[in-house]
């Protein structure tokens, strides 16, 4: 019986505590900041209109300019060109919990730029029916994948309070938004020229291509 009273006494002493950690978990009327810093770096703005949600306005910008060797079909080829993506977004976070550490994230964001333009240059002599011919002689492909212009829902899974408790925090997410297909854009010079008629099979064999996964590790920072 004392066993029992002493319990009911730990508890009720508990209850504050408690009430106070479900209330710093997600106060209404807070803002926060986080920084993106993995596969699609960016920043957001997040904030909190209830106790598990928060509103979030991002922006992620991405440029690669991918330059390196690569073999296709024991011809050895040269890669470059630039991969760009500009990406404003809205998302709503909730957190199941009262601790606001799991959260899931919903949204959508439109691709104001996202466009892969590569080109591709045989790195060395090249022999067909016992004629051979030099790099310039073959000519080059020119590849484009284009996203731009198109509305791409969101969903993710993260570890981390988007309004941290103290001043800073950290956190990670999980995700990936639902592109549609690209425009495929094929053309090629000199030997190569006859590259253009691919166009219509590539971009058909890439019309699955609609997730692009997201990996991000936050830097959250409390504004108020």
């Amino acid at each position: 019986m004392k066993n029992r009273i002493l319990f009911i006494f730990l508890m009720l002493g508990c209850l504050p505590a408690l009430r106070a950690q479900d209330s710093l978990a997600a106060a209404p009327g807070r803002f926060g900041l986080s920084l993106n810093l993995g596969t699609f770096p960016g920043l957001e703005l997040n904030y909190a209109f209830k106790p598990r949600l928060t509103a979030r306005l991002s922006y992620g910008y991405l440029q690669y300019k991918p330059d390196f060797p690569l073999t296709v079909s024991e011809q050895k080829l040269n890669m470059n060109g630039a991969v760009k993506m500009s990406v404003p977004a809205l998302s709503l976070v909730f957190t199941p919990s009262p601790s606001g550490i799991f959260k899931i994230v919903g949204g959508a964001a439109y691709i104001t730029r996202g466009k892969a333009d590569l080109h591709f240059r045989a790195a060395e002599n090249y022999e067909v029916n016992g004629e051979t011919y030099t790099p310039d002689e073959v000519g080059e492909i020119n590849y484009v994948m284009d996203y731009t212009s198109t509305l791409a829902p969101f969903a993710a899974l993260g570890i981390g309070r988007s309004i941290p408790r103290k001043r800073v925090g950290v956190g990670v997410e999980l995700g990936s938004f639902l592109l549609s297909s690209p425009k495929i854009t094929l053309t090629g010079t000199e030997k190569l020229v006859s590259m253009s008629e691919e166009a219509s099979t590539i971009e058909n064999n890439t019309k699955d291509w609609k997730y692009w996964p997201i990996l991000n590790l936050k830097i959250n920072v409390r504004l108020d």
